[in-house]
């Protein structure tokens, strides 16, 4: 069976389609990955008021002084002091912050590749 060998011109076209899709594409990533960055940003800030609310609201912080200011309660009850430091830990708006620091991260390195690869498609470089 014979090769077929396409033309030049046909090659060109095919590769400058390509490209013209990759280029697209790249734009579409960097266009999401600025909404995005501008989102996780509002939302670290949001998250941050919201753990700041709750810190004052689980009275976290009186029974992180007492650890500085009566050693003689904490090592009389340190059992319980660690158990009512664990407790009023506002856990959820923690992991709220660190979600949204994440996306933040992932969003500036796909908008990074992007700008550093010349508008060329890349997640995993």
């Amino acid at each position: 069976m014979g090769k077929l060998i396409p033309s030049k011109e046909f090659r060109e076209k095919v590769l400058h389609s390509i490209k013209k899709e990759e280029l697209k594409r790249a734009r579409i990533y960097l266009i999401v990955s600025i909404s995005t960055t501008g989102a996780s940003l509002a939302g670290i800030v949001l998250s941050i008021q919201y753990l700041v609310q709750a810190f004052y609201q689980s009275n976290f912080g009186s029974y992180l002084s007492l650890l500085f200011s009566d050693t003689d309660v904490v090592h009389s009850y340190w059992q319980e002091l660690s158990l009512s430091l664990v407790e009023t830990l506002p856990l959820l708006q923690i992991i709220f912050l660190l979600l949204t620091f994440a996306v933040l991260l992932v969003s500036l390195r796909v908008f990074m590749n992007n700008l550093r690869g010349g508008f060329a498609f890349s997640f995993n470089r």
